[in-house]
Order: structure tokens, then C-alpha cells, then sequence
């Protein structure tokens, strides 16, 4: 479970910086942009509760 919740992670990242460039360089409306950059960032600060939601963890290995 550790690597599908590195992987949610990984993607909320690669979409924050997808939106910020795309946003730069025209290929989406800025407006597109922050929209795409404010929904990953959200997502990023609730990572957790979307962990618990799609996985059922909340990231942290259990020892």
C-alpha cells in the first residue's frame, strides 16, 4: 500500500507542475490554470483523508 500511496502523491505533484507550465505557455487558459493548480494544491494539503478515501490508508506504514 505504501507505493499506490507514493503514487496518489506523485501524481498530484506532476499534475501541480503540468498546470503551472501549461498555464505559462499558453497551452491552457491562465484561468484553466489556476483552477488545475488550485485543485492539485488542495489535494495535496487533504492527501490524507484522499488516501483514507481511495485506499483505505492514510499513507504511514503500520509497525
Amino acid at each position: 500500500m505504501r507505493r499506490l500511496s507514493e503514487y496518489i502523491t506523485l501524481n498530484l505533484v506532476l499534475l501541480l507542475v503540468w498546470a503551472f507550465f501549461a498555464a505559462i505557455d499558453g497551452s491552457v487558459t491562465p484561468l484553466e490554470g489556476a483552477l488545475l493548480f488550485d485543485a492539485a494544491l488542495i489535494g495535496l494539503l487533504h492527501s490524507a483523508s484522499l488516501k483514507r478515501y481511495l485506499i483505505g490508508t492514510d499513507g504511514r506504514e503500520e509497525g
